[in-house]
């Protein structure tokens, strides 16, 4: 997740694998689970390196997928299911961005009607 995001956000493999390795170690193993235990080697490097490596590859399918407008397998929603899936955080920040092909919103009155489409 913290790949995806940083990749989502505009950084290249290497920014996005030093982001999430700070964030991995310094700010989760020894800002909040450290309380509970001692960090690992594996929380340490192994974590953080595999992370990275899986990030990259959800990063070029979820590419894939947008690049041919969320259709897998002949369904939309699958495409949609899977991007959200792989980058939770992203899709999420996407809901509030001014997407024509997914985000329709429409005021009346007192109503608010937001629409998201497959």
């Amino acid at each position: 997740v913290y790949y995806m995001a940083a990749r989502g956000s505009g950084c290249n493999q290497f920014q996005s694998f030093l982001y999430s390795a700070f964030v991995s170690t310094v700010l989760w193993e020894y800002g909040i689970e450290c309380f509970n235990e001692v960090p690992s080697t594996q929380d340490l490097v192994i974590t953080p390196v595999m992370g990275s490596l899986i990030g990259e590859g959800f990063y070029v399918a979820k590419k894939s997928i947008i690049k041919r407008d969320y259709d897998v397998g002949g369904h939309k929603w699958i495409g949609k299911t899977v991007c959200w899936i792989v980058d939770p955080f992203n899709e999420f920040g996407n809901l509030f961005l001014k997407r024509k092909d997914s985000i329709t919103t429409s005021f009346t009155g007192n109503r608010i009607q937001l629409t998201y489409k497959f």
